[in-house]
Formats: C-alpha cells, sequence, structure tokens
C-alpha cells in the first residue's frame, strides 16, 4: 500500500520547535528509526519519524528526525518526497546538521535532475566546511555533476583529493569517479579498461557494482546486447556488499533490451523478476508499469491478468490494491471491459479504505465512458474530489468532467470546471494545463472573446511555460479567425520579435502572418514575409505552402507571369504535397482565364494525374470538362470528361453544373431531345428547400429546358417553364426579363400577338424595373419587339412611344431605337 503520511509531516514541519528535555520516549522513537535506517529497513525507519515528529512536534530531535526522515524517503527513491522536508529543514537547522542538511538537499536535487541546483549546494557546503566529514562526499557527487557538465579538469582535482579520505568505500567510488571521466569524454575504449580495473581492484566494493553497471552500458551503447545481457545479468544474480541497489536496475535493463528487440516474454520475466526482488516501492511500480506496458503491445493481456490477480490475492503483498487496481487499469484499455467491472468492484470491496480509492473511481469513471454512459461517468468524477488531498488527482477528475461537457457543447460548464482544476494548489504544470484546456474549449465553442481572455491570463502568469507561447499563436489565430487580419498580423509579428527564429514555434508564427496577410490583402508584406520564410525555414514542413502564397502575391502585385513561373516550379519542387496540387491547379486557372483552353484542359488533367487525393482533384476534373467544351475541338471528349467526373464525384461540388454541361454539349450538337432529357432530370431531382444554395444554376436549367421546348417548337410548355422561372421567388431582373421575353416569343410563335405583347410591356412597365433596367440586354430586347408588334398592328403612335421610352432609359438599344423612331416619323409626319 502507498504510504501517504507526508502530508501530515509537511504540516509538522511549518511547526517551530521549541526547546525542552528528550523525553525517554522520543528518545526510543529516535533510536529505533536510527536503527532501522541503518539496517535498510526504511520504511520502518519512516514510520518511527514520522510518528516521533506528530507525537512531539516540539521535541529536540526535531531536526535529527526531519534529516532521517528525509534520508529514508531518498533510499526509497522517493526523491520528491525527500526534497519537500530537506527544503524547509535546510531553512533554519541546528548548526551540527546544517552541512549535513545542505548535502542531502543537494543529492536529492542531484537526483531529480536539478543538477545546477545541486552543484550550487555542494559548492556553499566545501566553501563554509571544507573539513566537515561529509565534504569528501559532496567532493565526489560535485565532480559526477562536472563530469556531465563536461568540467573534467575541475572533476579530476576533486576526485584525486576524495581518493586521500580514509574511508575505503570512499576512495573506490573515487577511482570509480576519474574512470568514469573518458566516457564522458566518448571514449569508451579508455573507460571499459578503466572501469574493469576499478571492478578488480575494489571486488568488495559498491563501487564495483556499479563499475560493472556500467560496463554493460558501454555494451549496451555500442550495440553489443548481447553483452550487455550478460553483465547486467551478472549484476542481478551478484550478492556482493553495494549489488542491491544495482540488481532491481539490472533487471529492468534487462526487460528493456529484450522489449526492444520484441522478445516479449522474456523482457516480463525480467520485469516480473525486478518487481519481486526490489524492496522499494518506487521500483516495484516502475516494474510493473513496463511489465503491463509490455503485455499490451505483446498480445499477452490474458497471462499479465491472470499473473496481477494471483500478486494481488496474495494477503501479505503490501501492494495488493496497487496490482489490483493495475489489473483493472490493464483490463480497461484492452477493451475487456466487463471483467474490468467486476475486478473494479473486487477492487472497492476488498480495500474500501485504500489511498487509491480516488485513482479507482477514476477508472470506473473511464469505463462507464467506454460504455457509452458520460452522465453516470461525470457523477462518478465528481466524487474525486473529495476522495483524495492529492491535487493532481482532483484536478484530473476536472479534467474528465470537463471534456464530456465540451464534447456535449456546453462550453461554458467546461469551462468553468477548467477554472476549478486551475484553482488547486498542485504543480505549475497543473494549472497551466487548465487554463490551457478552458481556452480550447472556449476556442471550439467559438467563443473567441473569453479564449483570448483565458489564453492571455495564462501567459501572464505563467510566462515561461512553453504553452504560454503556444497561447500566444491561439490569440493571433482567433483574431483570424475572427478576420481581424490586422490583429492577427500583428500578433504573429510580435511573437517573432519577441522569441526570434531560435524558438521552435516561430516558422509556425510565420506562416500564420503569411496567411493572414493573404487575407488582408497585402501582397508586397506578403512577398516579403513568404521570402523571409523561405530563407530561414528552406526545409521547414510548411514551405511548399509559402511558396504557393509567394506565387499568389507575384499575381497579386500583377507579376502574373512570374506567378506561373512560381507554380510551374512548385509542382516539379514538391509533387506529392497539397501545395503542388493547388499550385498546379493555379496554372490551370491562369490558362483558364486567358482562355487557353487546350493548355487549361491539359493543365486541368494533370492535377488529377498526379494528385487525386488532393482536395481540389475535383475541382479540377470538372474544369478539364469544362475547357474541352470551351476549347470546341471535339465536344465528344468534353462529353467524356463531363461523364467521368460525374463517374468519380457524383456529389461533387461541380455535380449540378457537370450535368448543366452534359446538357449544353447535346444542345450544341443538336440532340435537343437528349439534351432535354438531362434538364428535366436535373430539374426533378433538385429540392431547392435543402440546397438553397443551387438556386442560380436551377433557373438556368429551368431556363434551357424553356429554350429546348421553344426550338422542338412545344410552345405550351416552353411557356410552362419560364413562368415556373417568375412563380419561384428572389429571381433576379435580368432572369426575369429573359424569362419575359421568352414567353412573348412563344406566343408570337403561337399567333398571339396580344400576350405577347403584354408579356413584352411587363418588362417595359412592369412594377420590377429598376434604375439599372436600361443596362439589360433583354430590356432592350423587349422594347424592340414591341415596338415592332405595335408597327404591324399599324399602331405607329404606340410604336413611337415605346421607342421613345427606350431613347429617354438610354437604353443599350438606344441608337437602334433612334433611327426606327426616325423612321416612322418620316413616314407618319403627323405623329407628335
Amino acid at each position: 500500500m502507498r504510504n501517504n503520511l507526508l502530508w501530515l509531516c509537511g504540516l509538522l514541519l511549518l511547526v517551530s520547535p521549541l526547546q525542552a528535555e528528550v523525553s525517554d520516549a522520543e528518545q526510543s522513537l529516535f533510536d529505533k528509526g536510527q536503527k532501522a535506517l541503518e539496517d535498510t529497513l526504511y520504511s520502518v525507519a519512516e514510520v518511527y519519524f514520522t510518528n516521533l515528529l506528530s507525537q512531539f512536534p516540539q521535541s529536540e530531535l526535531r531536526a535529527d528526525a526531519q534529516l532521517g526522515l528525509a534520508q529514508a524517503f531518498y533510499y526509497e527513491k522517493r526523491y520528491k518526497d525527500a526534497v519537500k522536508i530537506l527544503e524547509t529543514a535546510a531553512k533554519s537547522p541546528p548548526k551540527k546538521l546544517q552541512a549535513e542538511c545542505r548535502f542531502w538537499l543537494a543529492e536529492t536535487s542531484s537526483k531529480l535532475g536539478r543538477t545546477d541546483e545541486a552543484a550550487k549546494g555542494f559548492e556553499q557546503l566545501l566553501a563554509e566546511s571544507p573539513m566537515d566529514k561529509r565534504a569528501d562526499d559532496a567532493r565526489y557527487s560535485l565532480a559526477w555533476i562536472y563530469s556531465q557538465q563536461n568540467r573534467f579538469d575541475e572533476a579530476t582535482v576533486l576526485l584525486k583529493t576524495v581518493q586521500k579520505n580514509d574511508r575505503a568505500d570512499l576512495s573506490a567510488r573515487a577511482a570509480l569517479g576519474l574512470a568514469m571521466i573518458p566516457y564522458f569524454q566518448k571514449n569508451l575504449d579508455e573507460a571499459e579498461k578503466n572501469l574493469s580495473a576499478v571492478a578488480n581492484k575494489f571486488p568488495k566494493t559498491a563501487a564495483a557494482v556499479e563499475a560493472k553497471n556500467q560496463l554493460a552500458q558501454i555494451a549496451f551503447e555500442r550495440g553489443d546486447e548481447a553483452v550487455a545481457i550478460q553483465r547486467y545479468q551478472e549484476i542481478a544474480e551478484s550478492d556482493q556488499p553495494g549489488a542491491a541497489e544495482f540488481v532491481e536496475e539490472a533487471l529492468l535493463r534487462i526487460g528493456d533490451i529484450y522489449d526492444k528487440q520484441k522478445k516479449y516474454s522474456d523482457a516480463m520475466v525480467a520485469y516480473e523478476r525486478a518487481f519481486k526482488k526490489t524492496k522499494f516501492e518506487a521500483v516495484k511500480m516502475q516494474a510493473l508499469e513496463k511489465f503491463v506496458s509490455t503485455a499490451e503491445k505483446s498480445d499477452r493481456v490474458d497471462f499479465a491478468a491472470d499473473k496481477l490477480k494471483a500478486w494481488s490475492d496474495d494477503s501479505k503483498n503490501p501492494l495488493s490494491d496497487d496490482l489490483s487496481l493495475a489489473l483493472v487499469k490493464l483490463l480497461r484499455k484492452a477493451a475487456k471491459t466487463e471483467r474490468a467491472s467486476a475486478e473494479l468492484d473486487n477492487f472497492f470491496e476488498r480495500f474500501p479504505q485504500s489511498e487509491l480509492t480516488a485513482e479507482a473511481l477514476l477508472e470506473q469513471g473511464a469505463l462507464l465512458e467506454q460504455g457509452g454512459a458520460p452522465e453516470q461517468a461525470m457523477m462518478v468524477y465528481q466524487k474525486v474530489p473529495n476522495a483524495t488531498k492529492v491535487p493532481e488527482l482532483q484536478a484530473e477528475a476536472y479534467f474528465k468532467i470537463a471534456a464530456i461537457q465540451r464534447a456535449q457543447g456546453n462550453a461554458d460548464e467546461a469551462a468553468k470546471t477548467y477554472q476549478r482544476a486551475a484553482a488547486l494548489k498542485g504543480t505549475d504544470d497543473l494549472a497551466v494545463q487548465a487554463w490551457w484546456e478552458n481556452g480550447q474549449a472556449q476556442m471550439k465553442a467559438q467563443n473567441w472573446a473569453a479564449a483570448t481572455a483565458t489564453f492571455d491570463k495564462l501567459i501572464k502568469k505563467f510566462p515561461d511555460d512553453p504553452r504560454a507561447r503556444e497561447a500566444r499563436l491561439q490569440i493571433a489565430a482567433i483574431a483570424f479567425q475572427r478576420g481581424q487580419f490586422d490583429q492577427a498580423i500583428q500578433a504573429y509579428g510580435d511573437f517573432i520579435q519577441k522569441y526570434g527564429n531560435a524558438d521552435a514555434l516561430t516558422p509556425r508564427a510565420l506562416f500564420g502572418k503569411i496567411q493572414a496577410l493573404s487575407r488582408k490583402p497585402d501582397w508586397n508584406a506578403l512577398l516579403a514575409s513568404s521570402q523571409d520564410f523561405l530563407r530561414d525555414f528552406p526545409s521547414h514542413e510548411s514551405a511548399p505552402q509559402v511558396k504557393l502564397y509567394r506565387g499568389f502575391a507575384l499575381e497579386g502585385i500583377g507579376k502574373a507571369d512570374e506567378a506561373l513561373k512560381e507554380f510551374e516550379n512548385l509542382v516539379k519542387e514538391h509533387p506529392n504535397t497539397e501545395a503542388g496540387a493547388m499550385a498546379q491547379m493555379r496554372s490551370a486557372e491562369r490558362y483558364f482565364s486567358r482562355k487557353n483552353y487546350a493548355k487549361a484542359q491539359e493543365q486541368f488533367a494533370l492535377v488529377g494525374k498526379n494528385f487525386p487525393s488532393s482536395s481540389v482533384a475535383s475541382d479540377a476534373a470538372y474544369f478539364a470538362a469544362l475547357s474541352a467544351y470551351k476549347f470546341k475541338q471535339d465536344l465528344n471528349d468534353a462529353k467524356k470528361l463531363a461523364a467521368k467526373y460525374l463517374e468519380l464525384y457524383p456529389n461533387g461540388t461541380h455535380s449540378f453544373e457537370a450535368r448543366m454541361l452534359q446538357g449544353d454539349i447535346l444542345t450544341e450538337q443538336q440532340d435537343y431531345a437528349g439534351a432535354l432529357v438531362v434538364y428535366e432530370n436535373l430539374i426533378g431531382s433538385t429540392d431547392l428547400a435543402k440546397r438553397p444554395d443551387l438556386t442560380p444554376l436551377y433557373l438556368s436549367a429551368m431556363g434551357r429546358k424553356g429554350e429546348l421546348l421553344r426550338i422542338l417548337e412545344k410552345y405550351d410548355g416552353a411557356i410552362t417553364a419560364f413562368q415556373s422561372i417568375l412563380d419561384l421567388p428572389n429571381v433576379d431582373l435580368e432572369m426575369i426579363y429573359n424569362s419575359e421575353v421568352q414567353i412573348a416569343r412563344c406566343y408570337e410563335k403561337k399567333g398571339d400577338r396580344t400576350k405577347a405583347l403584354e408579356h413584352y410591356l411587363n418588362v417595359i412597365y412592369g412594377d420590377k424595373a429598376t434604375s439599372q433596367s436600361s443596362e439589360s440586354f433583354w430590356y432592350a430586347k423587349a422594347g424592340l419587339n414591341a415596338a415592332t408588334l405595335k408597327e404591324e398592328q399599324k399602331d405607329f403612335s404606340g410604336a413611337a412611344k415605346i421607342l421613345q421610352r427606350m431613347v429617354k432609359a438610354n437604353a443599350s438599344c438606344k441608337t437602334i431605337a433612334m433611327d426606327r423612331l426616325k423612321q416612322i416619323k418620316d413616314l407618319h409626319p403627323e405623329l407628335p
């Protein structure tokens, strides 16, 4: 069972000790703790020292007990727990313990990888107490740090001083330190020779075992895994003094090598041995995690589950609850939910007071989520904060609740839950993550202002955290999403100025700036920024897209030919990229806009050939067909390309237009009946209520249907088709005028000049006329045709009035109208 007495010790550390006589009970607890520490019974020592601190908070032995407890944690490899106590104890220790506290704080900091801090601690100890009994231990540890920092001369001086110490074990360790210097200098041959000498010269010391451990590491680094395993195996089987510290490490390394070689059964055996052999809880948990991880990736879940079950069921095993929970996690990850649920019920029944209850509740919630019951999962997660004092576990529960709320679209509640996680007095990393997730949730809900405020707070609270830099980019991205391109450009520019090219996120910032400049647009600035990007980050994954934007910029400043060359080069240099596909598409569009339809067709076809999976492949297929149609050289080729598009992309963006194109091709081939079938099918299969965006194309199809019916002399059907257009809401004026004129022409063909004139006059005098009406071709057509009908009816005055209206309106037919009006007046001078 995991020990959780540290929180109590933390409270006790805050109590100021008062001078008092040491009682027999105090001395007894301290002596027993010291004896357990000497006998390497670290968990027992922990209990005695903790009891002394809790029962006698003002004891004169308080500082000694704190130091003993920290040493117990250190030897149990619970370095973080040890540091928490030592940092407080080292603030004002009794004079007799000053050097001791400083040494152990530095030593423990070194184990946590805080080498600069550890070096300062050792250096301070040596400066203030160079003759202390811990001085040579400090020199030895400091020499190791110097060696890792390539300060080999300083390390050598320290180690040679330590070699003179009367303690045989310390002298041997100094020899080991000197032997390791070539290793740090990457001289493996020299290091191997020196380490072998240490192992032979000091065969009964811990230094010899450590030398053998380093020899095994050298074999591994050389790729000689068989020799490495052999050397680690010798350590694992050794009963030499000092070997115990390295046995479990050797077994773990053996397992790691077998795991790398995909010899999973052998790896699991090694991890199981490490689990059973070590007396350190931290190492047991590490071995257990590796054992389970290897089982998961080697499809040996059932085997591992049976092992965990057997170990957990052993009532004498102090880690029974850990093992039981590990079993639940293994089964849940393997999607064996039924068995996982049963084992979880077993956990709650067997360990009702376990310190792992909070973790078990998290597993229960995860199982409910896997089973599709998020609401029930939230109810379980809500129990976690009351089941533990560990802020990391409380925050994990809040994170999971917020994730469910976010998935359910409840962004506001998710944000509040993330804020609760951020408010916990856990690690800074935990708080940063909460702020980050909160901002992400608000972004997903498109609550841009709130997301910006959240990321801004994260930056101010944790300016040195890597996610603060990410948050700056998110703020810029939000401005971009909101169409605030100037703000986005400024934010990205500020990031680049603040962090420079050395930061890994700078290419993202510069690319974001380029995108914002393209949307503004500011072509000259875009061209300059894209060239900066390609100069500083020529091999970046975004380089092809930047080249594409550079082409857009060249187009924007009127350098069309240079842009075309840019796109063509991009296609050649990056043939398997989305940017390459878009460049190929852009080249084709340039030829299309220049009405070079033959070249455009060729280029559009290359998009489909070379970039079939790109986002523009569908568009290219359609425009290849359209280019072939406009080229007019072979309409059958255009027909085949349109049919191919519909075969490949039946629901593509241009499917309606492709079917229209088929009808247009048949019309040009004078297959009017076939074209009519195409348009009727198209109209019949289109539901404007579901696809209002298709209205303009739908009206065009209706118009084409009417024209074909007119050509086929089916005038009533044509009139019905054109009238259907007029009956639709929100039809643009040009389409209305066209439909009225077509209806009028049909009535003329039927010989009903009265109805024809009525529809022409609907255009000229209709209530839909605007100031722009006179610019319409169909407005002019209606006026001229109406005047002609009036002349045929001998109503020359009426004809003259219509023509005068055309002239006064400055219609596109003004010149023709003036000539005809003159002819009428010359023939009929009596007219006003």
